[in-house]
């Protein structure tokens, strides 16, 4: 679009791409193989897709009933989103789903569990769904492997993706209630952040087994109580504090946890891989620095 940009630390089209929109945000994430040498036959694939406010998608829907004219309307609003997907074609029926958002009474009964978006699910903006899914399937296989579970093993799962759905929540709500103003939405992203980097560390630097620790911190009082008066703090009748306040209460809020370095204005919202506020961090972990530079290559997936 023209934009004097500073360059990033990696492509941005290589992860999912967030637009922040009047009416919600709509998601971009490539499809395209990274080991191919060259497109796939018909050109590269995106999963390209609008969430909205109920109000928004409303009268979206009132004004254009067929989703390829509501997709395209949404288009002509946004110039810059519009040029980009120019020559792109649906290769499937473009789909409208009223409602997103559901919550199951429990996740676990006589004879049965649910994973975590059957039993749960807000919103795909913090992209949970793979990791929480993969740490409910650890625990059903922990539950299992000894034959039928009693009810209580069954409740304790249950329990514990309620808190995580609850927390889960949380983290989404607050992101909606700050999206119109991209400076305190991007404060309230480094709670996530923040989350997710610390617990992503502690599971491989730590011993132990992590199977049944709370997806995103949802049992670690420190990450569950930033969260929570984050949560009440942007969720008011009035609405959010004003970004520079909320910027600077993020930043504290989130110190005992911070092992990425997060919420530095230096960083203007980029933060490429540094091991640097990781090794900086260790005694957040319960380590020394030696002892996480010994355990660092934990770290590298495989």
């Amino acid at each position: 679009a023209g934009a004097r940009l500073a360059p990033g630390p990696y492509p941005d089209d290589a992860a999912a791409v967030h637009h922040l929109l009047d009416e919600g945000w709509c998601y971009v994430l490539r499809f395209a193989p990274e080991e191919a040498a060259e497109e796939p036959p018909g050109g590269a694939l995106a999963s390209v897709g609008f969430v909205l406010r109920r109000a928004a998608a409303g009268a979206l829907a009132a004004r254009h009933p067929d989703p390829a004219d509501a997709f395209a309307a949404l288009l002509a609003r946004y110039p810059t989103l519009a040029a980009q997907l120019a020559a792109a074609r649906p290769v499937r029926p473009i789909a409208w789903r009223s409602r997103l958002a559901h919550r199951l009474e429990s996740a676990a009964g006589r004879r049965w569990l649910a994973l975590p978006h059957v039993f749960a699910f807000h919103d795909p903006l913090f992209s949970t769904g793979i990791a929480w899914t993969l740490a409910a399937v650890e625990r059903a296989l922990d539950l299992l492997a000894a034959g039928p579970p009693p009810p209580g093993r069954l409740a304790r799962y249950a329990g514990l993706l309620a808190r995580e759905a609850d927390h889960v929540g949380r983290l989404v709500e607050g992101a909606w209630a700050t999206m119109h103003d991209f400076p305190a939405f991007a404060a309230w992203s480094h709670l996530y952040f923040a989350a997710a980097s610390f617990c992503e560390a502690a599971e491989r630097l730590l011993p132990g087994d992590h199977a049944w620790s709370g997806f995103l911190g949802a049992d670690d009082p420190v990450v569950a109580g930033f969260v929570a008066d984050g949560h009440a703090l942007v969720t008011v009748p009035g609405g959010p504090p004003p970004a520079a306040q909320l910027a600077t209460w993020v930043r504290r809020a989130i110190a005992p946890r911070n092992l990425a370095g997060l919420a530095n204005p230096a960083r203007g919202n980029l933060y490429p891989v540094d091991h640097a506020p990781l090794f900086a961090g260790a005694g957040l972990l319960g380590l020394s620095e030696d002892e996480l530079r010994v355990r660092v290559s934990r770290l590298r997936r495989v």
